[in-house]
């Protein structure tokens, strides 16, 4: 059986290295996200660009989760862990939509809270 540490060790400089990224994101998500919902007549082209922003943060929160999950020495267990999580973390992004499980979500067409999905 191969040794785990040198995986582990590997997971670990990643979530080191990923750490500040990962902040920055989470808070250009949280203006991104809260600003439209705050400012209700915020004037083109700020609402594109606060989506396009959330799905960037989001887009890197979901890569450093397979990087996670492909570093890790125990693939089984810590995708079945934290599935859960990601499941959870997934739902700002579809309650922002109005989407649920039964109703995959595309990036909003609108931006409002409870909008519809684009093509839904």
């Amino acid at each position: 059986m191969a040794d785990p540490l040198p995986t582990e060790h590997r997971r670990e400089r990643w979530e080191h290295a990923a750490e500040w990224p990962l902040t920055v994101a989470a808070l250009i998500f949280l203006a991104a996200y809260a600003w439209p919902i705050l400012d209700g007549d915020l004037a083109a082209p700020w609402p594109a660009v606060c989506r396009t922003a959330t799905w960037l943060a989001w887009s890197a929160f979901a890569a450093d989760y397979v990087v996670r999950l492909a570093l890790s020495a125990r693939r089984g267990h810590s995708s079945g862990r934290t599935w859960s999580t990601w499941r959870s973390s997934s739902f700002p992004c579809s309650a922002r939509c109005g989407c649920s499980a039964s109703s995959p979500c595309s990036p909003c067409s609108t931006g409002t809270p409870g909008s519809r999905c684009a093509g839904g």
